[in-house]
């Protein structure tokens, strides 16, 4: 993954430095986890300086090369959530971020709401989403109910654990079906 986000050639250095980080990892265990990748890769893979010899598709990617053209929308669209949430690789976490912003910036700006409810079903918790797309939809809107956040109560920083309906219809939250 991180050579297809990356671009371009990595040293054997860099890649150890973006795969563990601060961990001490001996030098035979990369050549090791490369060697398998390039047979995985079926020899697609350069030596020495690691760089994809052949074109290998990613939805991150992709979501990237979307932002980078200026096409927000369908980099949200493209956008299939965090990039792989369980790597604790320094490199992929760096990268899951910047991705993780760069879409979230898009979906924030955005006049639609169909870019904001997408990524919202994919961040149910990422209230200022919700908030957005409450903010794009008219007030008879069915999918007002379906841009509420799993924690209705902390809605615009009301404290309350959980907000009535009629709290939620009285603050044009809901509407009344």
């Amino acid at each position: 993954m991180l050579l297809t986000l990356n671009g371009h050639a990595m040293s054997p250095e860099r890649l150890r430095d973006e795969l563990y980080g601060e961990r001490y990892v001996a030098a035979a265990t990369l050549k090791a986890e490369v060697s398998h990748l390039r047979s995985t890769l079926r020899g697609a893979l350069s030596t020495r300086r690691y760089d994809l010899t052949e074109p290998i598709a990613s939805d991150a990617a992709e979501v990237l090369s979307l932002l980078a053209a200026g096409r927000g929308e369908q980099a949200v669209d493209a956008y299939r959530g965090p990039l792989l949430p369980s790597s604790d690789a320094p490199g992929i976490r760096m990268s899951s971020e910047h991705i993780e912003v760069a879409v979230r910036e898009v979906v924030l700006r955005s006049g639609r709401p169909e870019p904001v409810l997408r990524y919202g079903e994919l961040h149910p918790y990422d209230l200022e989403v919700h908030q957005r797309a409450l903010a794009l939809l008219p007030s008879g809107d069915a999918r007002r109910g379906v841009a509420l956040p799993k924690r209705p109560g902390r809605l615009s920083g009301d404290s309350s654990a959980n907000l009535s309906p009629t709290t939620l219809l009285h603050r044009g939250l809901v509407s009344a079906a």
